[in-house]
């Protein structure tokens, strides 16, 4: 297990002992854990209001363990109650600090995901020249690390928040040649949207396990010299690489990571040329 993951499972039992002794635990929805810059951090679902009691016995625990916790009840309005709210991550080894908040979409595994878009972004053999897309971007995992490296790159992302996220994160990193537009990339109408129009000749994307179906043609009629595919579905991943295949690419490489140890599931990245 790896220091963080280590950390990490230290608070299991105490969060356990914790929870099982409020007044509202027959109320209490799940528990998440995350590893920050600023620490470990807790969120706590809960359908009902915490009591006054809870809520102090909840402050009193994270004082005494130095952690970050917030609340997140049935209005879905979530509450810092100690620590630190704004949070950050490290990428490039400290080189980008990407912002994030407790309820945004996070790769579950930090150091493999450093990995990752190292592997990524080598794979796809950035220039100073290139011009990337980076589709189902979120909040910049992969855009600002490839800003670094290419004349432009732009995101697209189906949630509004996270777009706003990922303006933010380049932002906090002083990169400007990044943009990022909100865009429903289920839909078949990419053709139409502002960003469509511009020469990409590198395209990278990260879709949910529902896959990319709806923007192979698109991609593919861009004619891009590298197309790097990274999936939580082998099943889609499939079913999609059989569309560049059609359209005369060829699958250069393909891997596995490990991003979830103990499942059955996998992460997989498929490199794919022209």
């Amino acid at each position: 297990m790896s220091s963080i993951g280590s950390e990490l499972a230290l608070f299991i039992q105490p969060l356990k002992n914790l929870l099982a002794n409020l007044q509202g635990k027959a109320d209490l929805g799940h528990v998440e854990l995350i590893y920050s810059d600023q620490g470990v951090v807790v969120l706590l679902r809960h359908m009902k209001n915490l009591s006054d009691a809870d809520v102090a016995a909840i402050k009193a625990f994270a004082t005494d363990h130095q952690i970050n916790f917030f609340s997140q009840g049935s209005t879905r309005q979530v509450v810092c109650l100690v620590g630190q709210e704004k949070l950050t991550y490290q990428l490039d080894e400290g080189q980008l600090s990407l912002s994030f908040a407790v309820t945004d979409f996070l790769q579950v595994n930090a150091k493999i995901n450093q990995k990752m878009v190292t592997q990524a972004l080598q794979w796809l053999q950035l220039e100073a020249q290139d011009v990337v897309l980076d589709l189902f971007c979120g909040l910049g995992n992969f855009t600002l690390p490839m800003a670094q490296k290419v004349a432009r790159v732009v995101g697209v992302e189906g949630v509004q928040k996270m777009v706003d996220r990922a303006r933010f994160n380049a932002q906090l990193n002083d990169i400007d040649n990044s943009e990022f537009y909100q865009a429903d990339l289920s839909a078949d109408n990419l053709k139409k949207q502002p960003w469509s129009p511009l020469d990409f000749n590198k395209i990278l994307l990260d879709p949910a396990r529902a896959g990319a179906q709806d923007c192979m043609a698109f991609i593919a009629a861009k004619k891009p010299t590298h197309i790097v595919y990274v999936s939580c579905d082998p099943l889609t991943l499939a079913r999609d690489s059989q569309i560049l295949l059609e359209k005369g690419y060829k699958l250069a490489k393909l891997g596995l990571i490990d991003m979830f140890p103990q499942t059955k599931h996998v992460e997989s990245m498929a490199l794919f040329l022209k």
